[in-house]
Parts: structure tokens; sequence; C-alpha cells
């Protein structure tokens, strides 16, 4: 969805709908990379027409570096697009020396926004 893209963009870090993808740039994944997956409610309506949206992020990073520099930029960018972060949660796994931290974002918003392409 763009509006998370756009969102995340200010980060730095690679994000990616779904998952990672090999691409020219990262042919491997890079050492700190976002993937995330939305849904999207109809929250409000007027004589039967959807007046407003509840749309959820379910917003992954994966690092092999400490993650709380991190953290912050992803969280001050999430709520500079008007995100509210609803969970984080951060677990660290020995085998492939990756941190994952998982956050889930809300943002409610007018039915003529979200029409930028899921």
């Amino acid at each position: 969805m763009k509006i998370v893209q756009d969102a995340l963009a200010v980060t730095g870090i690679p994000a990616y709908p779904l998952t990672w993808r090999v691409t020219d740039q990262y042919p491997v994944p890079p050492e700190t990379y976002l993937v995330y997956t939305t849904r999207l409610y109809e929250s409000q309506h007027y004589d039967d027409v959807p007046q407003r949206y509840t749309l959820y992020v379910y917003l992954n990073m994966w690092t092999k570096t400490d993650p709380e520099s991190d953290k912050l930029k992803v969280r001050a960018a999430m709520r500079s697009a008007d995100f509210g972060m609803d969970a984080e949660s951060t677990t660290h796994d020995e085998s492939t020396e990756q941190t994952l931290v998982a956050w889930t974002w809300v943002l409610d918003m007018p039915t003529e926004v979200s029409s930028d392409g899921d």
C-alpha cells in the first residue's frame, strides 16, 4: 500500500510488502529490512455508505544488528504518518542471529484516502 511505503521511506530501511525479494540493489537480504501486510476495515457508515476506514499494518523488522535505533526511526516515521502503535514485540533468534521486531499499527482515515492501491 502506497501510504505505508511512503511512511516507511523516510527511515532509509528497505521495506517490502509481504516478504523480502531479490532485487538488483539487494541480491541478498539487507542486514536490516522491513516487511508488512495490511488489513482494511470499514469502520463508519452513513446511509449504508462507508465513510471511514481503519487500516491495520502488521510490520516486521528483521535485523542482524542492534534494533534499538531502527525501532526509534520506524516509530517516528509511522507516527509522523498519523499511525498509532497498537503493539510491539521483540524476539531474538540465536540460530539465525537475527532479531525480529513486530508491530501492529493502526490508522483511521476517510474512504477517499484508502484507494491508493493495495
